[in-house]
């Protein structure tokens, strides 16, 4: 990964978190790294869209992982 991408995460990926998700999976400059969400459904989703991202139910592992949130 290159040093200028952000490594950034996703607390909540419900109505409006899932548009935070898409947005951050696109931008160039930023690394999709992880996504928290307590829906285990919500999770599911995520993690067969966005492969390869982080999914978790814990803040605390998801902050292990990103520069921003």
């Amino acid at each position: 990964m290159p040093a200028s991408l952000r490594c950034s995460g996703v607390i909540g990926a419900g109505a409006w978190g899932r548009n935070h998700v898409r947005a951050l999976a696109t931008m160039p400059d930023v690394h999709l790294t992880a996504v928290c969400d307590m829906s285990a459904p919500t999770r599911d989703r995520i993690g067969k869209g966005f492969p390869g991202v982080f999914v978790t139910d814990s803040v605390d592992a998801l902050l292990e992982r990103v520069d921003a949130v």
